[in-house]
This record gives C-alpha cells, sequence and structure tokens, in this order.
C-alpha cells in the first residue's frame, strides 16, 4: 500500500512551483484578488463605524437652542425602529403645509415615549419644541411638549 502523497494521481500531487518558488495554478492567489475580495468587507466595516459614531454623537448630545422649533399639528402616534439597546422611538405628528399636510418625526427618549403614549390621544392637537443634537443636522429630539396650554414634558434645562 502506497501513500497517497506517493501516487501519481494529480490530486494527490502538489501545486507544481515556478521558478520563484511559488505555487502555479488555479489555487494560487494573487494580491490584486487578495486586495478585492478585502475591499468590500474594509468598506463595510469603516461605514459601519462612521454610523455608529453618528448615531452616538446625535444620542448623547443636547438640543441646540439656537436651532430650536416649534411645530403644532395632529399627534399620530409613537413608533419605535429597532436599532441599537433600546431602539430609535418617534413622535409622528401631521402638520399642515400649505393646503396639504405631511407627517412628521421626532426622535424622543425611552422615557419621553412612555409619557407621550400615557398622556395622549391620536388626533389631539399638540404643539412640539424639538432641536437637533448635532448642528446642522435633519433629525429634531423633541425637548418640549403642550397640549392644550397645558405643558406635558419640558426638557428646557438640557439645551445648550
Amino acid at each position: 500500500m502506497r501513500r497517497a502523497s506517493e501516487s501519481d494521481d494529480p490530486i494527490y500531487q502538489r501545486a507544481a512551483l515556478d521558478s520563484d518558488g511559488h505555487a502555479r495554478g488555479p489555487g494560487r492567489r494573487n494580491t490584486i484578488h487578495s486586495v478585492l475580495t478585502a475591499l468590500p468587507i474594509l468598506m463595510l466595516l469603516i461605514g459601519l463605524w462612521f454610523a455608529h459614531n453618528k448615531e452616538s454623537a446625535q444620542t448623547a448630545g443636547a438640543p441646540l437652542r439656537a436651532e430650536s422649533v416649534q411645530v403644532s399639528g395632529v399627534y399620530e402616534g409613537v413608533s419605535l425602529v429597532q436599532a441599537g439597546g433600546s431602539g430609535r422611538h418617534y413622535l409622528w405628528l401631521e402638520v399642515a403645509v400649505g393646503n396639504n399636510s405631511s407627517l412628521r418625526g421626532y426622535r424622543l427618549s425611552l422615557q419621553q415615549a412612555q409619557l407621550a403614549r400615557e398622556q395622549l390621544k391620536l388626533q389631539q392637537t399638540i404643539v412640539v419644541d424639538a432641536a437637533p443634537t448635532v448642528q446642522g443636522s435633519d433629525t429634531h429630539w423633541l425637548w418640549r411638549l403642550s397640549s392644550e396650554g397645558e405643558v406635558l414634558l419640558d426638557d428646557s434645562a438640557k439645551l445648550r
């Protein structure tokens, strides 16, 4: 009985070497192939890192007083987008824009979302004060909520 490595069968033979001592044939991978294989994975990791940093800055920041807006509209509910530990909560408001209306979402903390669900009724008219936590961001975080002249939530102490 002979060992498989001593066989004449090409399956069991080692890869042939070229004059530089490198493997030849279909099993050989060159540098370009390796880089092109790793590049999409690197791009994905870098993109995830940037997205994580952006979300961390949004979540950890305080609303900017200078960019705060006040919006009045009809309460349409609170939604949860599953992302991260406790997810992203949004308070939805139907706002009149000219002759039309549009839905706008404002970010909330978990505690604010629970308060909104308990205190507000669908189709109730409310006034929302919101501001971005990062300068120039389109994501506005709710910091004050009132309905019928009564302030239900006031986080103005967090404004910067």
